[in-house]
């Protein structure tokens, strides 16, 4: 039966898909930003019909009575841009995304806005993109259009028997493709030819290009969620706030915008404070928010007896050959499965991490995070499983996923251990204190989280988060120039003590200042996202003696009351008390 859902990816104007004009759009669109499209006089049509014309940027109908009116292309045929988060049409008024932005900067190209496309486009409760490229790795052979259209389109899904489908399609020599579906199947086909996956080659044939992407696309998940690719990002530490209410769960609209802006930012995020204060509810309850399934997030308790990366990774059995034993506590397998569906976001959240030394399990992935290297798990040329029924077996080598997010906990007390300064500047310290205001209000009706209102929730979500990691963080040049003035300032002030931060630090620091902006909206200002930079990403590693560091805590309080850093300065105030003793440093015991 043949698979009408992929008529769908379109309505027609298949041409606009062309790369020239595609991209020739949003490059002219850049220049014309927040014109009306329904505005027949406005600058951008006369832009566009010079430089391609005859694509019906303007047409007229006549209404019920008879009267002229304008019907602009960008009502009916939008879905080039639209469809690929490239173009957002709100209000009549057209804008380019922040995806749109990066690909006309020359940030990324084009082939790469369409890689993220074919891994979250679904139709029907299907992935057109996962059946073609699934057909292409399987039938290793050039396929023609009338392989494409009657051996893939009508006949094939993922796990058939590829073979038996194409030799069905050529019996019937006599049958003629329908015309628009030949249509829009040629454009599914030009589309991968856009991210590089296939490539056309004489005769009407397609040969695999980029096996590895296509392997990932062939991996996709068959019922997967609904890509949100034009969010409106400050909806949705609002609508994750009032959705924790609902389950019981009192958490900040400014915290969670904090927390999501350093996971869009880093994929590694330290949560440390107090005892009981809501470290890792806040964690568990935020990926089980953004998630499907429970099998995208694990909470893996750390503990005192780790010495080793076998806890996280396991290890290759040496007296079972061919068997490899993963930690029981399901870290291994939640980082394959995020490998197998890179379209969703994964969880790996390590509950009170500095239990053990973090340097001695924890040491590859760190390192792993900052490269992008593969992490060598074990000797075998080929893949190995725990069990024979293992679905999930482990490859010799193994990189951590881009939609992989690890977020650990710290408490700090006399049976733990101090991260040190490499640990700390890798990642986000968000820091948890309870306020006697916070007791009283919990008092007043104190209940558990219910985790099941709260699950799935904001799945939507899901493959939009994993794709805005990879955008470049843009900032208007006000901003641009504002966070440099104040990081040289702060660069010189934490110099005399060795303090000082590094490119890595600073590009972070950009980063996530770029997503701190979207995530609140319009009401954002600077200082708050320079306020939250202080004191997550600069204070964390300060340490030592009032000999060490009174200077450098006043001068940060100098900064931090100039530019109205309040959080950091009440940090501050607080290391400042402890000096007192002699000694002070971020985390309080």
């Amino acid at each position: 039966m043949p698979y009408n859902g992929w008529t769908k990816i379109d309505n027609g104007r298949e041409g606009l898909w062309d790369l020239d004009v595609w991209l020739g759009v949003l490059e002219i669109v850049s220049r014309h930003e927040g014109e009306s499209f329904y505005d027949e006089n406005s600058p951008i049509y006369q832009e566009l019909e010079a430089k391609h014309p005859g694509k019906g940027w303007k047409k007229y109908d006549n209404d019920a009575n008879g009267a002229r009116q304008f019907r602009p292309l960008f009502r009916d045929y939008p879905k080039p841009w639209t469809n690929t988060g490239t173009l957002r049409l709100e209000d009549q008024k057209i804008t380019l995304t922040a995806l749109g932005r990066s690909l006309v900067a020359g940030e990324i190209g084009p082939a790469e806005v369409f890689k993220r496309f074919l891994l979250n486009w679904s139709e029907g409760g299907e992935r057109p993109f996962q059946i073609l490229a699934s057909a292409i790795l399987e039938a290793n052979t050039p396929l023609d259009f009338r392989d494409f259209y009657f051996g893939v389109m009508q006949g094939y899904r993922p796990g058939d028997d590829i073979s038996a489908s194409l030799a069905a399609a050529r019996q019937n020599s006599q049958g003629q493709p329908e015309k628009t579906e030949e249509r829009r199947l040629k454009l599914l086909l030009k589309i991968m030819e856009h991210a590089g996956c296939i490539a056309a080659v004489p005769g009407e044939k397609w040969i695999a290009w980029d096996k590895e992407l296509l392997k990932t696309i062939a991996r996709q998940s068959a019922t997967p969620s609904p890509a949100v690719m034009n969010v409106n990002w400050a909806d949705v530490p609002v609508m994750a706030s009032g959705d924790a209410a609902g389950a019981g769960w009192r958490v900040g609209k400014g915290l969670l915008t904090r927390f999501l802006a350093s996971l869009l930012a880093k994929r590694f995020l330290i949560l440390t404070g107090l005892s009981g204060s809501g470290k890792t509810k806040l964690a568990h309850a935020f990926a089980a928010w953004i998630s499907e399934s429970e099998d995208q997030y694990r909470l893996v308790a750390v503990g005192a007896d780790w010495t080793t990366n076998e806890n996280v990774v396991g290890y290759q059995d040496a007296l079972q050959a061919g068997i490899y034993r993963k930690p029981s506590n399901g870290a291994l397998d939640v980082v394959l499965r995020a490998e197998n569906d890179p379209a969703r976001p994964y969880f790996l959240i390590l509950d009170e991490m500095n239990l053990s030394h973090v340097e001695r399990y924890f040491a590859d992935i760190l390192s792993a995070i900052e490269s992008g290297e593969e992490i060598a798990l074990h000797s075998s040329a080929d893949k190995l499983k725990a069990s024979e029924d293992d679905p999930l077996p482990v490859p010799p080598k193994l990189r951590l996923p881009d939609n992989l997010f690890i977020v650990g906990t710290v408490n700090v007390d006399e049976t733990t251990y101090m991260f040190s300064p490499k640990v700390l500047d890798r990642a986000n310290v968000i820091e948890f204190r309870a306020t006697a205001d916070d007791i009283a209000a919990f008092l007043d009706a104190p209940s558990k989280v219910n985790m099941g209102a709260l699950a799935g929730k904001g799945a939507a979500f899901g493959p939009a988060f994993v794709v805005e990691t990879s955008v470049d963080a843009q900032l208007d040049g006000a901003t641009a120039a504002d966070l440099k003035a104040r990081l040289t300032e702060i660069f010189g002030t934490l110099a005399p003590i060795g303090a000082e931060f590094g490119f890595r630090t600073a590009y972070e620091i950009t980063r996530f200042t770029h997503f701190h902006a979207k995530l609140a909206g319009s009401g954002w200002q600077f200082k708050d996202a320079l306020d939250a930079q202080v004191l997550q990403k600069l204070l964390p590693k300060l340490h030592g003696s009032e000999r060490r560091l009174g200077p450098v805590l006043k001068a940060l309080e100098a900064f931090c009351t100039t530019h109205q850093c309040d959080d950091s300065l009440k940090k501050i105030r607080r290391m400042q008390d402890r000096l007192k003793d002699g000694f002070t440093s971020f985390a309080e015991a």
